[in-house]
This record gives structure tokens, C-alpha cells and sequence, in this order.
């Protein structure tokens, strides 16, 4: 058994283009089906999101990206959804 340390934050200002780099990369690369299924945002919700302490990463113990995903304001503000979901390839199963 391998065990990989890895952290969970919030994202920051400084991170929105990195994180941004990596879900175009994953619509890039990813079989349709799997890329159909990112919940993407728009890009103000998205900032939002950071800007609020709501979006989350997690890297390994380099700070390399293997996952992310938002928690975003819906129309009732007592509800949020869960979006922006995404693992890397290589960390999943």
C-alpha cells in the first residue's frame, strides 16, 4: 500500500489561473463523457467562490494539483451547490 500525503486549502487570488489551467486542461484531454460531466461555473461565480474562502484544492506534498472543487451561491441564499468537481486521472480509484 502507497500512502500520499497531500493537503486540502482554500484557494486564493493567486491561485485562480493555475486552477483555471487545470480544468482546461482536463476538457482538453478527457473522453467527452468525462468532461461533459465538470460542473463549470462562470467565471464570476468562480472568482466569487475564491474569493470567499469556498473553493478548495488539494495537492500532494509538492503542491502539485490533484483535485478541486467550489461550493457556490445559489439564487436562495440558505442553498449552495457543490461544483467544479474534479480529480486528476492519476489520483483516482
Amino acid at each position: 500500500m502507497t500512502i500520499t500525503h497531500a493537503t486540502i486549502r482554500a484557494a486564493g487570488p493567486a491561485d485562480v489561473e493555475h486552477i483555471l489551467a487545470e480544468y482546461r486542461e482536463a476538457v482538453r484531454n478527457l473522453p467527452p463523457e468525462e468532461s461533459a460531466n465538470l460542473l463549470w461555473r462562470p467565471y464570476q461565480e468562480f472568482r466569487g467562490a475564491v474569493e470567499n474562502g469556498l473553493f478548495f484544492v488539494i495537492e500532494d506534498a509538492s503542491g502539485d494539483f490533484m483535485a478541486g472543487a467550489g461550493v457556490f451561491d445559489l439564487a436562495d441564499p440558505g442553498e449552495k451547490e457543490l461544483g467544479m468537481c474534479y480529480v486528476k486521472q492519476a489520483w483516482r480509484g
